[in-house]
């Protein structure tokens, strides 16, 4: 298989520091590749990747992603440069204009993604830095689902990462840009055989994907048609976007991804949560992570 990283989620933003730095010094311990780290409105995700990075010593931290409205080219730059000079081959900067949701309480200038992207990563380029350049630059991934992002990805990135899209996206992808990129592919899962409790878990997860137009646009062109979309999501859909079931039926569908193009698959697990637990800040009241699938799932994946 091909690599095999770990999303930290907004799960995460209700944790102390200290248990963050411990699930992930547990995530490398277990042999996963990496972990990569959200931007919303909690932890800067920049500087908690170089806390983690510092706390760890083989693991490799990326940004999935962090957003080109929360920081400027030149910032981008700057952190781009020094996390690949203190830390040699370990940082992936992964970047993307996210969603509206997301950047409301930034107060930004939205722009159109193409026009944002092109402009970010052309100004990320041209700048340059006084303190020494590193022998190596940690690699530049895009949020990219759609060919216009994934054209420029291609002229202008190293990377592209996508957020809950089936295999057959990444198929798809595959037949746009060919093999000269890395296609990082974030898959949620729930370690659990009950047909309807995964299925109600993943439905709470993608609500609010479900409505953002873009994410729509994406699941069509991989084959999937408005009904399919609507009331929640089909159970065809469902299964197709979360991996569900026993560690050896989420394996084969990680292994699936690789089948399709993926260079790595990011695991981020979930399930249904308990009572008293708080909701995450989406208020997905009915799901929460679940670091310990993890454990069950490297055993079969790692070995």
């Amino acid at each position: 298989m091909g690599e095999i990283g770990v999303t930290l989620d907004t799960h995460t933003e209700f944790l102390a520091g200290s248990q963050v730095l411990s699930i992930v010094r547990h995530i490398e311990e277990l042999g996963f590749e990496s972990v990569w780290l959200t931007d919303t409105m909690g932890r800067e995700p920049f500087v908690l990747a170089s806390a983690l990075l510092s706390a760890t010593g083989r693991i490799r931290v990326g940004t999935g992603i962090a957003s080109m409205y929360g920081r400027d080219a030149l910032a981008a730059r700057q952190t781009r440069q020094t996390l690949s000079e203190l830390f040699p081959g370990r940082f992936l900067m992964g970047l993307g204009v996210s969603a509206p949701f997301a950047n409301e309480g930034r107060k930004a200038h939205l722009m159109s993604p193409a026009g944002k992207v092109s402009s970010f990563l052309d100004d990320m380029r041209s700048f340059q830095i006084l303190s020494a350049e590193p022998e190596t630059m940690a690699p530049v991934y895009v949020a990219a689902h759609g060919p216009k992002l994934q054209g420029l990805a291609l002229e202008k990135a190293d990377g592209i990462l996508t957020w809950v899209m089936p295999a057959e996206h990444i198929e798809l992808t595959r037949t746009r840009i060919g093999n000269d990129l890395d296609v990082s592919c974030q898959v949620p899962f729930m370690l659990d055989a009950d047909a309807d409790q995964a299925r109600r878990c993943a439905r709470e997860y993608l609500a609010v994907w479900l409505q953002l137009p873009w994410y729509c646009r994406s699941w069509r062109a991989a084959g999937f048609s408005d009904a399919d979309l609507s009331g929640g999501g089909s159970d065809a859909f469902i299964d197709a976007v979360v991996a569900w079931g026993d560690a050896g039926t989420i394996a084969d569908r990680v292994a699936r991804y690789f089948d399709a193009g993926a260079s790595r698959v990011i695991l981020e697990p979930l399930r249904k949560t308990r009572e008293g637990e708080a909701r995450d800040v989406f208020h997905q009241a009915d799901v929460t992570a679940d670091w310990p699938a993890l454990d069950v799932l490297a055993e079969r994946l790692l070995g």
